[in-house]
């Protein structure tokens, strides 16, 4: 298995601060971000920026990034990620994706006021999975872990799609009252 890169965040709130520490919680599980324990996190390396942000001045919040993991964690990195993330909640998202669009991709609408809609439907759907899929190493998940297969099928619908869904959006929006609604 190749050594992945991390970035680790501790953080320390007195309880008179706990409104800061809660929402320090809730920014770092919506960036993606796993829990090791009380006030320290874990992120791929990848989100090494978005994290810097978060971490800014004033000391109350320290990164670490290139983190590698090392001892029994080197060897078993998948039993950590079991640990720290809600991997059950993330299949399921990519699940959903999967069982939802899958069997449209094959057949584009013909008229692209459907395409629009569908495309419009893919993107809202998939706009949350990034957030809950923080790109985990491959080699550390399971062997049937559906992400690469709903992230090539958000490539096939945006090539599909994006193209005639935008035409269409320019089309209304040069003559709204001459184009007809989609069908449903």
């Amino acid at each position: 298995m190749e050594a992945s890169s991390w970035c680790l965040l501790s953080f320390s709130f007195p309880e008179r601060r706990r409104g800061e520490r809660d929402r320090l919680r809730r920014r770092l599980s919506a960036l993606g971000c796993g829990a090791v324990a009380d006030g320290l996190w874990i992120a791929p390396s990848a989100l090494e920026d978005e994290l810097a942000a978060v971490a800014g001045p004033g000391g109350a919040v320290s990164l670490f990034a290139g983190a590698t993991p090392a001892g029994d964690l080197a060897h078993d990195l998948a039993g950590g990620l079991a640990r720290w993330y809600d991997l059950p909640a993330i299949r399921a998202v990519h699940d959903a994706f999967l069982a939802r669009f899958g069997p449209v991709a094959g057949e584009p609408p013909a008229a692209d006021a459907e395409a629009f809609a569908l495309w419009m439907r893919v993107l809202d759907e998939w706009r949350v999975i990034p957030y809950r899929d923080p790109g985990l190493p491959a080699d550390a998940l399971p062997a049937d872990w559906p992400g690469a297969a709903s992230a090539a099928l958000f490539r096939r619908l945006r090539a599909a799609l994006e193209e005639r869904a935008v035409a269409h959006a320019a089309a209304v929006a040069a003559a709204p009252d001459r184009v007809p609604a989609p069908a449903r």
